[in-house]
């Protein structure tokens, strides 16, 4: 059975813009192919990544885990259980730890393709 479907381990390629309408801001997100990514770039990208055009510039997906400030905001250093790991609190979970997944631009500026008139 074919599935239209996007598999989990399928890396994400967008295309980010912002729309201000009314007021207000909007994040349109768009799919772009592989070879329409590497055609803007120029470049050999790495298919195994994560990128995204975000106002001309091409960005990685980056994820790290990191200490919760949340847990230390206090000041109060008996309650970090060490220097990795914080106390715990609502905004962890009570694990001590929270994960950030961020763009990160690379440096590469997307071109634009001139099309045939």
């Amino acid at each position: 059975m074919a599935s239209n479907t996007q598999h989990a381990h399928q890396p994400t390629r967008i295309r980010r813009r912002f729309i201000r309408r009314n007021g207000d801001l909007r994040v349109v997100d768009t799919p772009i192919s592989f070879e329409q990514l590497q055609a803007l770039t120029k470049r050999k990208l790495d298919r195994r990544k994560a990128y995204a055009i975000i106002s001309g510039e091409i960005a990685e997906l980056c994820r790290f885990t990191r200490r919760c400030s949340g847990c230390t905001s206090g000041g109060e250093p008996e309650f970090c259980r060490d220097e990795e790991i914080g106390a715990g609190c609502p905004a962890c979970g009570y694990h001590g730890k929270i994960r950030i997944v961020t763009w990160v631009p690379t440096g590469l500026r997307a071109r634009r393709q001139r099309h045939a008139a």
